[in-house]
């Protein structure tokens, strides 16, 4: 009776042991998934230390990638290369691919920045490389990483430095010059398109591509805009200090200008426009117009749609020397009509 009663609390325990093995095992599995969740993403937050030189993921072979130029948009460069799909069966007994949630992650955030639509044309599944450079800079048509300045000349006081972000998910190129530093383009890689969105911090890089931009004081040339004529419309043409020219059509009724993406040339009549505009922030109106210089005074050049012609105005606060104080409310108020 006694070798009974041993033997039934012998076999209790060992239950006791192996339920509770069972059950601690799948703690184990889910403590460590979620300590290995948290440091992924603190891990993403993390910048590591400057170089001089680019670096690149171990996985990334330059040999391996293929510019995609399908669809390319003038924003952005991306590189792709071969995956190997991933699959799973749901509980019906479907084979269904694996969510490409990296990619879907990367549209949304250029649409976000360059407020247009990327989809999968313009953003395939197959990117690996997403190479983005900053206003006044261009990509390398030899290395997706490396960032040119379209402006500058090469010098000694500019250079660059490159920086990972993450685990060698995301570089950001910096651009050093008189002692200030710029972003001169980021750099996004992909292995594949089933990569956690864990791994890239959405934040960090929008606040890099919306920092400050640099504009070079080199082959510069002097702001203007044209009014001209294409079939029956007038519109207006602006050329920046870089050479940059963008066409404006004026909505009357919303007493706002719409840029027009493409103007076709040779609807332009070349006798409807005026070289002698020139952009200049008004300190009076507090925004920017097209003035025109007669007389040796400065005038206002606004279009009025009633009569469909240009007015001018003269104005004391634009007359002023660029370095004098701007005139009182009262003087630029009193400023008489000019014809």
């Amino acid at each position: 009776m006694y070798v009974g009663n041993s033997t039934d609390k012998s076999n209790f325990y060992q239950e006791i042991v192996i339920f509770g093995v069972l059950l601690a095992v799948p703690i184990i599995i889910l403590i460590y998934a979620i300590v290995r969740h948290i440091k992924m993403y603190l891990k993403s937050f993390h910048f590591q230390t400057r170089n001089k030189f680019p670096q690149l993921p171990f996985w990334l072979k330059l040999g391996n990638l293929q510019r995609y130029r399908e669809f390319e948009h003038p924003k952005f460069q991306i590189y792709q290369k071969h995956y190997a799909k991933k699959t799973w069966v749901n509980s019906t007994g479907q084979v269904k691919e694996k969510e490409k949630l990296v990619i879907l992650m990367m549209r949304k955030v250029l649409t976000d920045v360059f407020g247009i639509t990327v989809d999968a044309r313009t953003l395939p599944d197959s990117t690996c490389v997403i190479s983005i450079p900053m206003r006044n800079f261009k990509c390398s048509t030899a290395r997706p990483e490396v960032f040119i300045s379209k402006n500058d000349e090469v010098s000694m006081t500019r250079t660059f430095e490159y920086q990972m972000i993450g685990d060698d998910r995301i570089q950001v190129t910096y651009y050093k010059v008189k002692g200030i530093e710029y972003v001169a383009g980021v750099c996004i890689y992909i292995e594949n398109p089933y990569q956690s969105i864990i791994h890239y911090r959405e934040s960090i890089i929008k606040k890099l591509l919306n920092g400050i931009e640099y504009w070079s004081t080199v082959n510069v040339r002097e702001e203007s805009m044209a009014i001209k004529m294409m079939s029956d419309n007038q519109i207006l043409m602006t050329r920046s200090v870089y050479g940059e020219i963008k066409y404006w059509k004026h909505l009357g009724d919303q007493k706002k200008f719409q840029q027009i993406e493409m103007v076709n040339a040779e609807m332009i009549r070349p006798e409807v426009q005026s070289e002698t505009f020139s952009v200049k922030m008004c300190q009076f109106k507090k925004s920017i117009v097209m003035i025109e210089r007669r007389k040796g005074e400065v005038v206002h050049a606004e279009w009025d749609p009633a009569t469909k012609n240009l007015t001018f105005s003269k104005c004391e606060s634009c007359s002023q020397p660029d370095d004098a104080p701007p005139p009182s409310y009262l003087t630029a108020q009193n400023s008489q009509k000019w014809l």
